[in-house]
């Protein structure tokens, strides 16, 4: 049976993520996931030879910045909701600004290693849930309006024991990326029929609701007691009841049916706890002692998945083994399942469809010809502009120099050369794996790193899409040093433009001054690399493996919730 050995540490909202979705992409590839926890910290200090550290301790402010929003916007999209101080506290954002609404918990960002010991597999396997249904036989009730595949109107009801609160209304067919929960399906058809039945339940007292809205009002204003004590079935609201009558743990969560002490302590567990390990152990039936297993098998099993992830090449989580080949990232799950197959290649997933109706939008681009990430992903736009219909997009290109961006934040000018051997051999593969993945040839440039100053003051000089294209082709796809006037008066002439006139223009005090002004822009903005993408001055978000989330926010999507004015733009 074809086989995914998932590498995750319990400490990572990332990997958090990942384990969401693998057991969906295990189903629709039939492989098996072989789960195994590490030491993320083992892995940063067998790499780096230095002591414990986190991943925010090698970051800049602006990469923190931008590694939150990353996730947070990934959360969103993907439909998860999460409580906002928990996401201050990992990963390092202003929850207050960028999360408006308290909802659900993910793991903390420091765990202790006991719970690691416990996190692994001796006899039996103690997995993430994600909440996967069994198939069900019902006939599909109707289409989800805004994702892939159908619906069962018994899969969008969460059963009693589930909280109801949040998005209450999953999707489990079809979606490439697992189960998506959804906040409001008041447009939902069916064979181009609108469905006016009562669709919307409340997990709580079971009433019944047409419009998505109207439960959301419902529970608002109905449920005030959102803890129950788990031995007389009762509903409380007191911050710290200590009524003896309700036993020791009054306060039961609604997903799992652990209980506790005090609702803070059901809002936040602390999964260091010996006390919590175990009751999570017994809910899963798990007849286990947590603490001997701790201080046994579960020790030396850990150590050892993380010597193999090592040995593999992993710097970091998540990571996944497949065919012999290492993946590094959430966002290269559609890779994992392009190597798992059937399907040899799987698409980034988009999630959002462009509107009835024509609207605009802007999208900034700060790019740099010295990267060849900035070169995949400017092949794309033209594309990925065309398929938005009816969607009118402007694009502005703001070449930069990164290297001054780099400095200004406290990066190392050039990364790839302050990187361990590992986390570098791993990004040439990448880089081989994207390129094929597009189809755009690349070829790693002999010139490395490019000084980049005369072709970005080019294209402030001549702002035309073809210049842009032949000199980032002439860099990473026929290995031509474009720092160089003489070779750039060759791509230029070669491509009919006039070189020397071109290049005059260049040493103007208004063309060198727009590229000082575009770089502090990018500063400003809060880029920490390139290529980085605002849609209409929003936040930023980096890479080119954004591009499918980018490619939302011109249709549409936001980053934030919006007031219920009716049928709703975000998923």
């Amino acid at each position: 049976m074809k086989q995914v050995v998932f590498y995750y540490d319990v400490v990572c909202p990332f990997a958090f993520m990942a384990s969401k979705f693998i057991e969906g992409l295990a189903k629709r590839t039939q492989a098996e996931i072989v789960w195994k926890p590490v030491l993320l910290g083992g892995l940063y200090k067998a790499i780096s030879g230095e002591g414990d550290y986190s991943a925010a301790d090698k970051m800049c402010d602006a990469r923190k910045l931008i590694v939150g929003q990353v996730y947070y916007f990934c959360l969103l999209w993907h439909g998860f909701q999460v409580a906002k101080d928990i996401l201050s506290h990992v990963m390092w954002i202003d929850a207050d600004k960028y999360l408006p609404t308290n909802k659900v918990q993910i793991p903390t960002g420091e765990l202790a290693s006991d719970s690691h010991y416990f996190l692994t597999i001796p006899s039996g396997e103690f997995r993430p849930v994600t909440g996967e249904p069994e198939e069900k036989s019902f006939k599909p009730f109707h289409r989800y309006s805004r994702g892939y595949g159908e619906v069962h109107r018994e899969d969008v009801i969460k059963t009693e024991s589930e909280t109801a609160a949040g998005n209450p209304f999953k999707s489990f067919h079809g979606y490439t990326q697992g189960c998506r929960e959804m906040r409001r399906e008041d447009d939902i058809e069916t064979e181009g029929e609108t469905v006016t039945e009562i669709l919307f339940k409340c997990t709580q007292c079971f009433l019944k609701f047409t419009r998505h809205s109207d439960l959301q009002k419902h529970l608002t204003h109905d449920h005030v007691n959102p803890f129950k004590c788990h031995n007389f079935d009762v509903e409380m609201s007191e911050e710290d009841s200590t009524d003896g009558e309700h036993g020791e743990k009054p306060f039961r969560c609604t997903q799992c049916v652990m209980s506790f002490t005090r609702p803070s302590d059901l809002l936040v567990s602390d999964v260091t706890s010996l006390d919590v390990l175990q009751e999570g152990a017994s809910h899963v039936g798990w007849s286990v002692d947590v603490e001997s297993t701790i201080n046994g098998v579960g020790k030396q099993v850990l150590l050892d998945n993380t010597q193999e992830a090592l040995d593999r090449g992993a710097f970091g989580v998540p990571s996944f083994w497949v065919n012999n080949e290492l993946f590094y990232g959430t966002d290269r799950m559609h890779f994992v399942e392009s190597a798992l197959g059937p399907d040899k290649h799987v698409t980034m997933p988009r999630l959002y469809h462009p509107p009835s109706h024509p609207t605009r939008a802007k999208l900034i681009i700060y790019h740099d010809f010295a990267s060849p990430w900035s070169y995949l992903g400017s092949t794309q736009i033209a594309d990925l502009v065309s398929s938005l219909h009816p969607v009118s997009v402007e694009v502005e290109w703001v070449p930069i120099l990164v290297g001054a961006l780099f400095k200004a934040i406290g990066t190392p000018v050039v990364p790839m050369q302050s990187v361990g051997d590992s986390k570098r051999q791993y990004f040439m593969k990448d880089l081989s794996r994207y390129s094929d993945y597009l189809s755009v040839p690349l070829k790693w440039t002999s010139h490395f790193p490019l000084r980049t100053i005369l072709p970005a003051r080019l294209t402030i000089a001549n702002n035309d899409d073809r210049l842009r294209h032949a000199l980032y082709e002439a860099a990473w796809r026929y290995d031509k040093n474009i720092g160089d006037e003489q070779v750039v008066r060759e791509i230029l002439t070669n491509a009919g433009y006039d070189a020397h006139a071109l290049i005059a223009a260049t040493k103007s005090p208004r063309v060198k001054d727009q590229l000082k002004a575009n770089t502090e822009r990018a500063i400003a903005a809060g880029a920490c690399g390139v290529p980085s993408y605002q849609v209409n001055d929003g936040p930023v978000l980096w890479g080119q493996d954004r591009l499918n989330i980018v490619a939302d926010m011109l249709c549409g999507w936001q980053d934030q919730p919006q007031q219920d004015n009716g049928p709703s733009s975000k998923l």
